[in-house]
């Protein structure tokens, strides 16, 4: 999942253009040319990958609330949609602007970065996916993983979002206070002992809220956990979670603030077609205790990176505003605001001689 904050609103649009072919920049920021020539080669290698325009419109649909439509390669390889254009040079605009905080704050790019890069945006096209799923939005071929979509795109297409994504996670690290070496992480760690701890507790799983809800009264009225449980029908789970565990977040925030024997609050439980789980919970706190820095994983990175995010964003706002930035006019107009770039004006579609022809999803 990207961690800066989201500058980019696209905008319905319905014009197919052809790849610019003259020899010109599509962009210039702060002096440095994004040429046509390679905005062309990035929607070439977008349009030649389902996964990855599954993986694009499953996040726009995520972020916009819309449906999950793809629209790179109208109408063949040298052709796209306006909106597909326009939010990728966006894209691209956004990230010339990181990585030049990112020199300009005299950070280094490692190739240890890189492979962290790599690994990030694998688990961001992993979390997009699965939410999609989640929440059915799917694409007609739906990619079964990150590596998979990687796997389909070029490699240099494939390096240049890593160096990207490494761009991003440098600049937040450093908006943190810290670098992202292991030393860094094990400070990180040390200097934040309360954000990182081994939480035990024991669980049932109920399928009405009015069942948990009798398990509560039973327990406050004395019956310990396990008799509530029994009472309602149910059996108590026990276990403990660290930091590396998928589902620390959702159990830390369910027993914040409890003291060991204290139930939670009646949780609801997200459902989906491969569960037979409950469709409550509740949780009562057995043991909190310190997490070790092994036992926290990759937590502590993506914790320092969440620390750096509020400084980072406004480091990248700033730096919006302050932009020095060239757009072909065919791509759109730089708007240094809530979208980088806005999408060209379009003609009525009553003006239009063949508006199918120009509008792929209304071809049915």
């Amino acid at each position: 999942m990207k961690r800066l904050i989201v500058l980019l609103v696209v905008v319905a649009a319905v014009v197919a253009v052809a790849a610019f072919t003259v020899d010109s920049n599509a962009a210039t920021v702060n002096g440095a040319a994004i040429t046509n020539a390679t905005v062309n080669s990035d929607l070439a290698a977008i349009g030649s990958s389902s996964g990855y325009q599954c993986y694009l419109a499953v996040d726009a649909a995520l972020n916009n609330g819309s449906a999950v439509t793809p629209v790179y390669g109208v109408g063949g390889s040298s052709t796209y949609n306006t909106v597909a254009a326009n939010a990728w040079l966006s894209q691209l605009v956004e990230g010339q602007l990181i990585a030049g905080l990112v020199a300009e704050r005299g950070v280094t790019i490692t190739p240890d970065d890189l492979s962290a890069g790599r690994a990030t945006l694998l688990e961001q096209i992993t979390g997009v996916l699965g939410e999609g799923e989640q929440q059915s939005l799917t694409c007609p071929v739906q990619p079964s993983s990150a590596q998979e979509v990687l796997d389909s795109l070029p490699g240099w297409f494939v390096n240049a979002q890593v160096l990207t994504q490494a761009n991003e996670d440098a600049l937040l690290a450093h908006e943190a206070g810290y670098g992202l070496s292991s030393a860094d992480l094990q400070q990180y760690f040390d200097d934040h002992p309360t954000n990182f701890q081994k939480i035990c507790a024991s669980e049932v799983e109920v399928g009405t809220e009015a069942t948990a809800n009798q398990i509560v009264a039973a327990v406050k009225a004395g019956s310990t956990f396990a008799q509530a449980a029994a009472a309602a029908d149910t059996t108590v789970d026990s276990g403990c979670v660290t930091p590396a565990d998928s589902n620390y977040s959702s159990v830390f925030q369910a027993v914040d603030g409890l003291t060991p024997g204290q139930l939670s609050s009646v949780l609801t439980l997200q459902q989906s077609s491969s569960t037979t789980q409950g469709a409550y919970a509740l949780l009562q706190l057995t043991s909190r205790t310190a997490a070790t820095f092994a036992e926290s994983g990759s937590a502590v990175r993506d914790a320092l990176l969440t620390g750096g995010s509020k400084k980072a964003d406004d480091a990248l706002v700033a730096a919006v505003r302050r932009a020095e930035v060239t757009v072909d006019p065919r791509y759109g107009t730089w708007r240094p605001g809530a979208s980088l770039i806005a999408l060209p004006r379009q003609p009525r579609t009553s003006l239009v001689l063949n508006p199918v022809a120009n509008d792929p999803s209304a071809s049915g």
